[in-house]
């Protein structure tokens, strides 16, 4: 829980936000980009605005969330990225390696935060780990690094093990940067 809190804090920071200002203008306007569905980013979205919540910030006052969801289709992120650009957010979530990548073919200066991103580095987004640079920053599961290892722990496990096979899709740019 303290690392959905962490991002949440992380989200606020990168659109400037302290405590909420009276009188402020208007919401912040946070774009979702997604790969997903509805039905499958809904959890996320409750904890999301439980948190923002438990932070002070109310859905509708001081934030407002515009979502684009691509119901499975990598194809149609470059689209909705556009699309979400037009709508004027002041912050853009993207929530895998191919909707971050679509966020980064739209803006270079609106603040990006990635999450489920295997190599942040690999893929373009950031200049380094340490010092991202550029408008995006960000959450990676680097499980890509971790391919050699498992495969050293099925090996050691099954010693008799002669042949691995491996599915992936060539449309994912996560595999692509493995």
């Amino acid at each position: 829980m303290i690392a959905r809190r962490r991002v949440v804090v992380g989200l606020t920071a990168a659109v400037g936000w302290g405590h909420p200002v009276f009188g402020q203008e208007r919401p912040r306007v946070i774009g979702s980009l997604s790969p997903y569905s509805s039905a499958e980013t809904e959890p996320a979205r409750e904890i999301f605005n439980r948190a923002m919540l438990d932070l002070g910030y109310v859905n509708g006052k001081h934030f407002l969330v515009i979502e684009r969801l691509a119901d499975g289709s990598n194809e149609r992120l470059h689209r909705l990225a556009e699309e979400l650009l037009k709508l004027g957010p002041d912050l853009i979530v993207a929530s895998t390696t191919n909707a971050a990548a679509a966020a980064r073919d739209s803006t270079s200066s609106i603040p990006i935060v990635f999450f489920d991103v295997s190599d942040p580095v690999k893929a373009g987004f950031v200049e380094s780990l340490g010092r991202p640079g550029r408008n995006m920053t960000g959450l990676s599961n680097f499980s890509s690094d971790l391919s050699a290892k498992r495969l050293d722990l099925l090996k050691q496990t099954v010693p008799a093990l002669t042949r691995v096979a491996a599915l992936m899709n060539p449309k994912n740019l996560t595999a692509l940067v493995s």
